[in-house]
């Protein structure tokens, strides 16, 4: 950016920010929801987002959340 102000395309950054909304997993509520809560407001004073939309799991045959590293997602089929 340069000239040390930010954002540096203000114009741009004031049409698309604060989002509308962002999406993520329950398990990034800590991680990302917060995060970018905290930096936003330290930074602009407001929220990065105007609403959070959380998604659920697909879970396997026993309950647990499918995941790579659980090794019990289903792979698709062609």
């Amino acid at each position: 950016m340069g000239n040390g102000r930010l954002p540096g395309k203000t114009q741009e950054f004031e049409k698309l920010w604060p989002a509308d909304f962002i999406t993520e997993g329950q398990d990034q509520t800590r991680g990302w929801f917060y995060s970018q809560l905290g930096a936003s407001t330290i930074a602009f004073g407001k929220a990065p987002y105007k609403s959070v939309c959380m998604h659920g799991f697909a879970l396997d045959a026993d309950g647990r959340k499918m995941s790579k590293s659980l090794g019990n997602v289903s792979l698709p089929r062609k």
